[in-house]
């Protein structure tokens, strides 16, 4: 990517997500990218979400910023906020009940460089439970090959057909 590195916005919306927040915060903050700005909305949690994300910007080597809404939004409109803030070049929607691994924010901005026509990344998942034991993972659409630009009339058919999963 050469030495110059555009601004990654990461927004986290959340909602009562406090028992997760604080692994998926320090995640974030982890990541191996170096311009990365972190972005949290809470959308009017009645738990210690705000103490958790000031417990993690106290020691954040990241810039972290907290805003709270003060009646709850709703999922998207929250999410809507929290980009309408982000002064990044590039913008991830994160989700507050997730972990990162420490690299995926610097090889979706490579991807991202390297194909300058793609709008957007997304990324397989694995889901775990509690003890943090994989459960399960998210493949592929049908005929999908990983780091490959698609077409949006080419997703269309899975979205719609995958409720809303790649």
């Amino acid at each position: 990517m050469g030495s110059y590195l555009p601004l990654v916005s990461v927004c986290v919306p959340t909602y009562n997500d406090g028992p997760f927040l604080r692994q998926c915060l320090e995640s974030l903050a982890a990541q191996s990218y170096a311009n990365l700005e972190i972005l949290v909305g809470d959308d009017a949690s009645s738990d210690d979400t705000p103490a958790v994300v000031q417990a993690v910007a106290e020691t954040s080597r990241r810039p972290i910023c907290y805003v709270r809404n003060e009646r709850n939004l709703g999922q998207f409109e929250n999410v809507n906020a929290l980009v309408a803030r982000a002064p990044g070049t590039y913008v991830a929607v994160y989700h507050s009940d997730d972990v990162y691994t420490p690299h995926i924010v610097e090889k979706e901005v490579a991807f991202l460089e390297a194909h300058p026509h793609v709008g957007a990344v997304f990324a397989l998942d694995w889901r775990i439970d509690d003890a943090g034991q994989i459960t399960g993972r998210t493949r592929l659409m049908p005929g999908g090959k990983p780091n490959t630009p698609l077409r949006l009339r080419d997703v269309l058919p899975s979205l719609l057909g995958q409720k809303n999963r790649i």
